[in-house]
């Protein structure tokens, strides 16, 4: 086996810093995301804080274990295609030790959240052997920590190539965490064999630890909100939503990274039309698992069963189910039919954007409703927007985390520039 082709142009090039003001920016955003939070919850109605920090919680979660999931399903179906965009899509990892933290934050405020804790309805009585807040901490502590440090194990396997080649060329931390890395580094050929080995293992148990743990997690964090109600389609349906949001976040990141670092050779719009096609693909796969949830749900007309939809025909949150519909289905669904909408970076990251507002409005719908079922007004004002601004921004520092640390980029396994130009790709 011959050693692979390494990219160090592609490092200097990605090297470039980001802007102090930016992070700034972000910085101070998040902040006031923190102050509004807090200021909510010590309020009169601390329930209304509650409520959208729990929102944005299971948003930014889904997106970045959707997004490592990307990585482990494209080792699965040995992909060829999405070369650099499996490094952009690593990069959400970094969010994942921030989101087991909220995860407490969401414990911590389980009086405000759960509306079965202090709950004597004989209904919900029948399910205390699962609804109860030390089996709830077991499986949602217990199993995110698992799924989370498996999709790291994942994630430095595709690292240890490219820090073992740089390593010399970092400095302080960085260098640090490089030389942990790649700790007991075996040679070119021999640790190919080696992480091609591991990654053919630990991608299956990713993609199995992620549909299970993320269903009880759908279960816990959703369904429960409203606990006389069940839909055994649900886990399914909401494992996907945040599949689906994954791509969205790889798509709209990968069309700013290739533009900020001139990666035009190295990412091609032969790779955004695939990567459109599976936006393409899933945003339909959403629709049918609503569909198929809906139907089961309306031919079995049982009150129990269709109390999650009576809830949201409530005219306030009649919009807001129009609104999913079209941002998850049919805006992508004509947006991205054509092949020249996948390939254009601007359209597809515009459609990506509708994809990920849906997939937020998706999870409000969720949420709210079922602990908010006839408000006044319409529960989302200037502090629910500062407290997701907050989430958005240290999101984002997370990814800038990982930029910095990391090659964002994959530079072991490209195409050289002499490949390109010569049309050996």
């Amino acid at each position: 086996m011959s050693a692979p082709n390494v990219r160090l142009d592609l490092f200097d090039r990605v090297e470039k810093p980001v802007s102090k003001g930016l992070l700034g920016i972000l910085l101070l955003l998040t902040a006031l995301g923190v102050a509004t939070f807090v200021m909510l919850i010590s309020g009169s109605n601390p329930g209304r804080g509650w409520q959208i920090f729990l929102v944005n919680f299971l948003v930014f979660t889904g997106i970045s274990l959707g997004a490592v999931t990307f990585t482990a399903v494209t080792q699965l179906s040995k992909a060829k295609w999405h070369g650099p965009l499996r490094r952009i899509a690593e990069g959400f990892i970094f969010w994942l030790p921030v989101s087991y933290l909220l995860y407490w934050v969401v414990i911590l405020g389980r009086e405000n959240i759960f509306p079965w804790i202090h709950s004597h309805d004989p209904l919900i009585e029948a399910k205390r052997g699962y609804l109860n807040v030390p089996f709830l901490i077991f499986r949602g502590g217990g199993g995110l920590l698992a799924l989370y440090l498996l999709g790291w194990t994942l994630v430095k396997t595709s690292l240890r190539p490219d820090l073992a080649h740089i390593k010399d060329r970092l400095t302080g931390f960085r260098r640090t965490v490089a030389e942990r890395i790649t700790a007991g580094w075996q040679g070119d050929e021999a640790e190919a064999e080696i992480m091609r080995h591991r990654r053919s293992h630990l991608a299956p148990q990713f993609v199995l630890l992620y549909v299970l743990v993320v269903t009880f997690f759908a279960f816990d964090m959703v369904m429960s909100l409203l606990p006389t109600w069940f839909s055994t389609l649900f886990g399914a349906y909401y494992f996907m939503g945040g599949w689906l949001s994954g791509l969205a976040a790889i798509g709209i990141a990968t069309v700013i990274l290739r533009r900020r670092y001139g990666l035009e050779d190295v990412i091609t719009k032969s790779q955004f039309h695939d990567h459109g096609k599976l936006m393409f693909g899933f945003c339909v796969f959403w629709a049918y698992l609503m569909y198929s949830q809906f139907l089961v749900v309306w031919y079995g007309n049982l009150p129990l069963e269709t109390q999650f939809i009576a809830i949201r025909r409530y005219p306030m949150w009649t919009g807001l189910s129009i609104a999913v519909l079209c941002c998850l289905f049919l805006i992508p669904f004509w947006g991205l039919i054509t092949r020249a909408a996948k390939m254009n970076p601007i359209t597809h990251a515009l459609f990506a954007g509708v994809i990920l507002l849906g997939i937020f409005l998706e999870r409000f719908d969720m949420v709210v409703p079922s602990l908010n079922q006839k408000p006044e007004s319409f529960p989302f004002g200037a502090p629910e927007l500062a407290i997701t601004v907050g989430f958005l921004s240290l999101f984002i520092l997370c990814y800038i985390a990982f930029m910095r640390t990391f090659p964002i980029v994959p530079l072991t396994g490209l195409p050289t520039r002499a490949e390109h130009t010569s049309g050996n790709v």
